[in-house]
């Protein structure tokens, strides 16, 4: 199917400055290299900065391991996002909670990035709340709260790789926009920020 690259062009040049940062940083990697020459077009016509066109560029190749463990040794020097203090390094953990309301169960399988007394402690709250409140709803509660906490005993036994692997997959998936961080510690405070906002 053949894409009208002037009425792409013509959205692009209707869209605000934020809408054309988020998509250098975020979305670049999805777009067809056709596309990704219109946007790279108009970050230049409107003088935005070239640290854009530095995330598009690290989205369309494959970053080597060495930069992959520079950016994630980065992450680790930040604040945690739950207490908000620097003494320990981030870590990558899972949470797993389930709730249940009679007929209604709910099951939370989620990665968080905090402080290792941060991560424990959030980890223990969630299986203290599905022992307490998993298992009244029939059937799914009944069945999956005893999964969820062998689930969890299982992450305890694999924390190194589960940091690494939580860890890798955000700098992965976001490196347009950690590149773009790179000066500035604030905006890579906020990516982990958002990581975890729902937990």
């Amino acid at each position: 199917m053949a894409i009208d690259l002037d009425r792409i062009r013509s959205r692009y040049e209707s869209f605000d400055d934020y809408k054309i940062e988020h998509l250098a940083l975020n979305e670049a990697k999805n777009l067809r290299p056709e596309v990704v020459e219109i946007l790279k077009s108009e970050i230049s016509k409107r003088g935005m900065s070239s640290v854009l066109l530095e995330g598009i560029n690290i989205q369309l190749r494959k970053i080597t391991q060495a930069e992959v463990d520079r950016w994630i040794s980065a992450i680790r020097r930040l604040k945690c996002p739950r207490c908000g203090l620097q003494h320990q390094p981030l870590t990558g953990g899972m949470i797993r909670r389930v709730t249940s309301y009679i007929l209604f169960t709910s099951t939370l399988n989620r990665p968080v990035i905090l402080c290792e007394n941060c991560l424990n402690k959030k980890r223990t709250d969630a299986a203290f709340s599905t022992l307490l409140f998993g298992w009244w709803g029939f059937p799914m509660g009944l069945i999956n709260t005893p999964i969820s906490l062998i689930r969890s005993l299982r992450d305890r036994n694999r924390t190194t790789q589960l940091d690494q692997e939580i860890l890798t997959a955000l700098v992965v998936q976001n490196r347009g926009v950690i590149i773009a961080a790179n000066d500035n510690p604030n905006k890579l405070q906020h990516l982990i920020d958002s990581f975890n906002r729902s937990i």
